[in-house]
């Protein structure tokens, strides 16, 4: 039995349960295990001047937080089908993120969307800071989807030059994922746009659009109307020079319109 290490990063908000549920149908269709990690800024914890009361509110903030990622888990894992644990920290946001991925080491992190801006949570642009530092995995939980790992998911694939060949747990998505595949590539100086194309074991169905402005702000509409669970997409290039390159603006847009979750490439 495989046992990937999944991380949840979470502010303890209203989509915590949706992306935990999220994490949970991940782990049980490649295999692994969940550690859910939250953090608060320690100026959020302590403001009172007196060390006496600063360390009361300390205790009393670590007993509310244990409370509520033990009820976290309890609502989003009713069958207890995947282990998971949990962690907490107070101090600076993005310090106590890292030091987190460093010391679990996960294969994947998974993240929520806010529905008003899926690239920032905790307050901070904590999101774009994953980007920028975890080399994994990176799974976008959608807020309005949930995939059911008791049912083959609609996968699509966006400008995906090596496939699947840098995720760790290619083979196990790919078993559960619904045939053909459908592959989307946005292309520079291409002429037609929405080509449709079948591979020769008939196992992919690729989509191809010309790349510019309207391609970008349309294509989730696209994805939302073909149904599709979980996008697997290319991490955003500083800069977009090859023909099938996303600059980063392109992959928020992306991401903030997107009803499904997003699980974006490694950088291995």
């Amino acid at each position: 039995m495989k046992n990937y290490k999944i991380a949840v990063l979470s502010d303890l908000g209203s989509t915590s349960e949706n992306t935990l549920k999220n994490a949970i149908s991940l782990a049980k269709i490649v295999g692994g295990n969940i550690k859910v990690f939250s953090v608060r800024k320690a100026n959020d914890v302590v403001q009172k001047e007196n060390q006496l009361s600063a360390m009361r509110t300390i205790n009393s903030q670590s007993v509310n937080t244990v409370e509520q990622l033990k009820n976290l888990v309890k609502s989003a894992n009713e069958t207890n089908a995947i282990e998971i644990s949990t962690s907490y920290a107070f101090g600076n946001v993005k310090n106590e993120i890292l030091n987190f991925i460093d010391t679990y080491q996960p294969d994947v992190v998974v993240l929520g969307k806010r529905k008003a801006n899926p690239f920032k949570l905790f307050g901070d642009n904590v999101t774009q800071f994953v980007f920028d530092t975890f080399k994994g995995a990176i799974m976008i939980a959608s807020k309005e989807s949930a995939i059911d790992p008791s049912s083959e998911i609609s996968m699509g694939m966006l400008n995906n030059q090596e496939s699947l060949t840098n995720l760790k747990f290619a083979d196990d998505l790919l078993a559960r994922t619904k045939k053909p595949l459908k592959s989307f590539k946005i292309l520079k100086n291409e002429n037609g746009i929405e080509t449709h194309n079948l591979d020769e074991n008939k196992k992919t169905v690729e989509y191809v659009f010309e790349y510019g402005d309207n391609s970008i702000k349309n294509l989730p509409n696209y994805l939302n109307k073909n149904n599709i669970d979980l996008l697997y997409l290319d991490r955003a290039k500083k800069q977009a020079s090859r023909s099938m390159s996303l600059v980063k603006s392109d992959i928020k847009n992306l991401i903030k319109n997107l009803k499904g979750n997003v699980l974006v490439t490694p950088d291995y």
